[in-house]
């Protein structure tokens, strides 16, 4: 139908005296969902939909910005606020999930820590937590990444989870004093008797109902903003599955024992080989063959697998690069005795 300036207001004046029914009140607004009728006719609530949830944050002033972030707080996909790579970086500074481990799984870390570590554990030492997290990665790489991984996602869960929940209180508190309910995906329901006040309060019977209701959020005094915010300074550990970020935790470390304690002076020397590669050859930076004529192909350890007790190296040159399991001696070679390889037809070149 084809709205008039005062469509709105008579129909609303018209349902409170009984002129028209629920239905009829309906059909005055394309954006009434439906009218719940109550005895008392101004205690009728219309249902009025913004269109969608996004819409309706604009309308009550929200910036774009915290719209984005409160989107973003409730999606599963896409940006990722507690991120792997932090995880790492707070693992490797002795923060992070070193915070969050149970008393069975630091014992398990303390036994780890004997046969890798050639100092004892101290669980108030940073700088020794950084250490022996940096020596667990290179040598269990996998198993880290698992834990590290765990941890990432499960605290990043706990920081949407809290964070929405003290949005959702936020907004609740900004409805429940305007005395409107939000229905949720941008509807909202408020009674007929109020917003026909409103009205007549604005003095303004040519406006749309959207245009009072709008109103109604620009008059109110909110606290709807710095919700990006919100997710950094709320208190997430109240959300934070501790119990299975622990239970994933001792699985990883178990399967660390197992290997360990299998042949402990396999990994006594696998640790030892770790060490003497690292001391010269940093894990993960790109480097010039030493004795490369050409100057073209470079190298990196990339890491070491435990299982064939060996070192993962990549070579490149330009474009093109390829990934090997070499032994220390065979490394060294490469490295200083190039002539006993073919490097060209070794990566491909």
């Amino acid at each position: 139908m084809i709205m008039g300036r005062f469509d709105s207001f008579v129909a609303l004046r018209d349902f409170l005296q009984g002129k028209i029914n629920q239905y009829q009140l309906t059909d005055v607004d394309p954006k009434i969902d439906r009218v719940k009728l109550n005895p008392d006719l101004g205690s009728s609530l219309i249902y009025y939909d913004f269109g969608d949830e996004e819409a309706l944050l604009t309308a009550m002033g929200v910036s774009p910005e915290d719209i984005y972030a409160y989107r973003s707080i409730g999606s599963t996909y896409g940006y990722q606020y507690y991120s792997e790579e932090m995880s790492h970086e707070d693992f490797y500074n002795g923060y992070g999930l070193w915070n969050d481990i149970d008393e069975d799984n630091m014992e398990k870390l303390k036994l780890i820590s004997q046969y890798i570590m050639k100092e004892p554990f101290e669980s108030n030492d940073l700088s020794f937590l950084g250490r022996f997290a940096e020596t667990l990665y290179k040598v269990f790489s996998t198993e880290t990444r698992s834990i590290i991984s765990d941890y990432a996602n499960g605290r990043d869960i706990a920081m949407r989870q809290n964070a929405e929940s003290i949005i959702t209180d936020e907004m609740n508190e900004f409805f429940g004093s305007l005395g409107i309910k939000n229905v949720g995906d941008g509807e909202i329901a408020i009674q007929v008797r109020k917003l026909f006040d409103k009205f007549l309060e604005l003095a303004s019977p040519q406006y749309s109902i959207r245009k009072v209701l709008i109103e109604m959020f620009e008059e109110h005094e909110n606290n709807l903003s710095r919700w990006n915010d919100v997710i950094w300074e709320s208190d997430w550990e109240s959300e934070f599955d501790k119990d299975g970020f622990n239970g994933s935790l001792e699985r990883d470390l178990d399967f660390i024992l197992e290997k360990l304690q299998d042949n402990e002076g396999q990994a006594k020397n696998f640790v030892e080989m770790i060490q003497r590669i690292t001391l010269k050859h940093p894990q993960g930076y790109w480097k010039l063959l030493p004795k490369d004529r050409t100057k073209t192909v470079e190298y990196k350890v990339k890491g070491f697998d435990y299982k064939t007790q060996k070192i993962i190296v990549q070579l490149r040159k330009a474009l093109q690069q390829k990934e090997y399991k070499m032994t220390e001696e065979n490394f060294n070679n490469l490295l200083y005795q190039p002539e006993l390889f073919n490097i060209g037809e070794l990566v491909g070149f």
